[in-house]
């Protein structure tokens, strides 16, 4: 057998074995579920103490939460409580004439599954969400447990939430695991220009949110596209439906999936198990790309919008060097919009190359802007500044963390993550002292939103291919 053949054949076995693993009712959970991730399957766990760092003493915390685990809006959970019992009905059609080759174990438990959610709970901070963010507390505590001795009490810090039920509760139960009692949070603003900057922003509501120009490569990708195509058929295959399935028929059990394993992380929840890894990798990509283009390095506007909270950082940690601060750190509670603007202004996550339908197959595995990883339930953007002995050479250093782990900072070569903070400061001195916000009341014409730099390459490279193609003899 030829190399080749051995190695497609290898392939395939995999892909099978992957497939039949997925069925099983034995798998483990996984953590491929874009923006509702279980945070616990993700977040850095290393607690050694921190507090010092090449002779460097923390000094200031700057941490910037998303909201722990929660359920579903009202009007997703009305959506979910109808289409996915539909689907199960016809299942249970195909589990009786023998169709459908899963496991009986994972069958029996996509069967049994119920929904006791209501609407009343929409959107409200789920119980795991709660044990998220005040894991996040204790680590950090244990991770800086000196500075944390030296401040003891939550009136040391700064606390600030969106207006909303589920940032509130993570604020509380994060303040929890920090000190083990109330923290002082204040009343939030309906419109909090710092934490809720882009619904201040009407021109990227009309030319970027609600424009669904802006969306056109995440719909080629799920709505027609053939990777999509092949991962519904399998997963038709998988459940017995001869008749195939849309993505429209698959998207509420995707839903439901991903609700559940981020609600219940140590068990593979019941329809997860309808999804290979391959195809979790396909419905992972889509959600992505979706917030590429409508949050992220996608198109320009959201780079423009991101400003705010980096600018707070150097802000915040400018005003402690020159010994104006009067907390010892500050800490904010926000939805996944303004974590993935942040990401995006601080240059994380950033693929050379722009996410579009056509090129999944290069950028399943490679790509940097992966909401698993970068913005599950509960992301975290956390800057802490370090004191350095006057022999040092400078007397404050950075060091960035997402979601518990450190992370190089663009620009900076110092080793353990850590940074020079005149150079930090530098880098984004351009954010910093150009964040306005004013365009953002010049609704543009038509609403269209400007694509990125990396998509106009991606568009021109292409069209000079085919030019160069038709004109060879």
């Amino acid at each position: 057998m030829s190399p080749a053949l051995t190695g497609a054949l290898l392939l395939a076995l995999a892909a099978a074995a992957a497939s039949a693993a997925a069925c099983s009712g034995a798998r483990a959970p996984q953590a491929r579920y874009s923006s509702k991730t279980a945070y616990q399957l993700v977040h850095g766990d290393d607690t050694a103490p921190q507090d010092v760092v090449q002779g460097c003493s923390a000094v200031y915390l700057w941490h910037t939460l998303r909201h722990g685990t929660r359920y579903p809006s009202a009007k997703q959970v009305g959506k979910l409580a109808k289409q996915v019992p539909a689907l199960q009905a016809r299942l249970r059609d195909n589990v009786r004439a023998g169709r459908a080759s899963c496991a009986p174990e994972a069958l029996d438990r996509m069967l049994g599954w119920t929904f006791n959610v209501t609407q009343a709970q929409g959107n409200t901070l789920h119980p795991q969400g709660e044990r998220d963010l005040q894991g996040v507390g204790r680590r950090f505590k244990r991770r800086y447990s000196e500075f944390f001795r030296r401040h003891p009490h939550p009136d040391n810090f700064t606390f600030r939430s969106t207006d909303t039920q589920r940032t509130q509760a993570s604020a509380k139960w994060y303040g929890n695991g920090l000190f083990e009692e109330p923290i002082n949070l204040p009343e939030p603003l309906p419109d909090d220009p710092l934490l809720k900057f882009y619904d201040l922003c009407p021109a990227w509501t009309a030319a970027v949110d609600k424009n669904a120009s802006v969306r056109a490569e995440v719909t080629a990708f799920e709505k027609g596209g053939p990777v999509m195509r092949a991962a519904l058929a399998r997963i038709a295959d998988r459940l017995g439906f001869q008749e195939g399935l849309t993505y429209d028929d698959v998207a509420p059990i995707w839903e439901a999936c991903r609700y559940a394993q981020a609600w219940d992380p140590g068990t593979e929840a019941a329809w997860c198990a309808a999804f290979d890894e391959e195809d979790l990798r396909v419905f992972e990509y889509g959600s992505d790309m979706k917030y590429y283009y409508v949050d992220g390095y996608g198109t320009a506007m959201n780079q423009q919008l991101g400003c705010p909270l980096v600018k707070d950082v150097v802000d915040k940690l400018s005003a402690f060097e020159r010994g104006e601060a009067r907390e010892a750190g500050s800490m904010y509670f926000t939805h996944s919009t303004a974590i993935h603007m942040t990401l995006a202004e601080l240059g994380l996550g950033h693929d050379a190359r722009p996410l579009t339908a056509a090129d999944y197959e290069t950028m399943k595995n490679e790509r940097l802007w992966t909401m698993s990883r970068l913005a599950p339930f509960a992301a975290n953007l956390a800057a802490v500044l370090y004191e350095c002995p006057a022999q040092s050479g400078e007397k404050y250093k950075i060091r960035l963390y997402v979601n518990e782990r450190p992370v190089a900072i663009a620009g900076c070569t110092d080793p353990d993550s850590l940074c020079s903070w005149s150079d930090f400061k530098r880098h984004f001195e351009a954010v910093t002292n150009s964040c306005s916000l004013g365009f953002c009341n010049r609704v543009p014409s038509g609403a269209a939103a400007a694509p990125s730099r990396a998509l106009l390459f991606a568009a021109a490279a292409g069209a000079l291919t085919l030019l160069l193609a038709r004109r060879v003899p």
